[in-house]
């Protein structure tokens, strides 16, 4: 009985009422959609001067978590190529270390002022269209004409820990930096121009190294993989200027040494 009184009632209440309802309803409900586009857009503006003043600091809590990672630059190339940006550009964005923790520092900072995880998607499509549109003609036509490799987009998939090392690496224990030094001071020995690759030593432990012992860097290039360093590392008394690269396999490290 009271279902059918409370159908009734529904029944007797004059049209004009339900569009006053409705009409309110659609009311409210563009009301609070218009302040979540707002708020929308000062926590991008935050993320910019964030990211302007200090430089990228953090990754987002998700950045390890394989899938979720697929999710954003998929969604990424997608929005790229909808907005006009080609798929060059955001290739080699991706694929540039300090490029890509800008990216990912940006995704980060809206993160942390409260963004949504789609939210940090569509922030950062616009942050790449920012640094898009800083670019002037002739460099914006040389990315036009480029098209990424597979390499590259199969890179994306990469641990993010290999590429971005944001935070500090952690520590290595004796036994792996008695073998890294002995590798440094054997290679010494007999200098080549040719790298030297050691299983046993993975390239994030050489990195380590190079943090704890506070070895002077001398050249970084950029790679999809891990990047290419020259350092000079002290062992025993002797100095060395070492390089680091990483094996196709993209655990071992590949060394060459010679006396500085």
């Amino acid at each position: 009985m009271a279902i059918l009184f409370l159908i009734a009632l529904a029944l007797a209440i004059p049209t004009s009422g339900l569009s006053l309802l409705l009409y309110g309803a659609l009311f409210v409900g563009k009301a609070i959609l218009g302040a979540k586009g707002r708020m929308h857009e000062v926590n991008k503006s935050r993320a910019f001067k964030a990211i302007d003043n200090d430089g990228p600091k953090n990754l987002p809590s998700w950045v390890k978590n394989e899938d979720r990672r697929g999710a954003f630059f998929s969604a990424l190339l997608m929005m790229a190529q909808r907005r006009g940006i080609p798929e060059g550009y955001l290739g080699v964005m991706l694929n540039t270390q300090q490029s890509l923790e800008f990216l990912l520092g940006f995704a980060a900072e809206m993160e942390k002022n409260g963004a949504s995880f789609v939210e940090q998607q569509s922030g950062s499509i616009d942050f790449v269209c920012q640094m898009w549109g800083r670019l002037d003609a002739v460099d914006k036509a040389k990315f036009a004409s480029i098209a990424p490799t597979e390499e590259q987009y199969r890179s994306l998939h990469t641990p993010i820990e290999r590429r971005l090392p944001i935070n500090a690496p952690r520590r290595n224990d004796a036994r792996t930096t008695q073998m890294i030094e002995w590798a440094i001071e054997t290679l010494g020995r007999e200098p080549s121009a040719m790298g030297t690759a050691y299983d046993e030593i993975s390239y994030s432990a050489v990195v380590s190294y190079v943090h704890e012992r506070k070895c002077p860097i001398i050249t970084r290039v950029a790679k999809p993989y891990g990047d290419w360093l020259e350092f000079h590392a002290n062992v025993r008394g002797r100095s060395y200027r070492v390089t680091l690269g990483m094996t196709h396999e993209g655990q071992g490290s590949v060394l060459t040494s010679q006396p500085a």
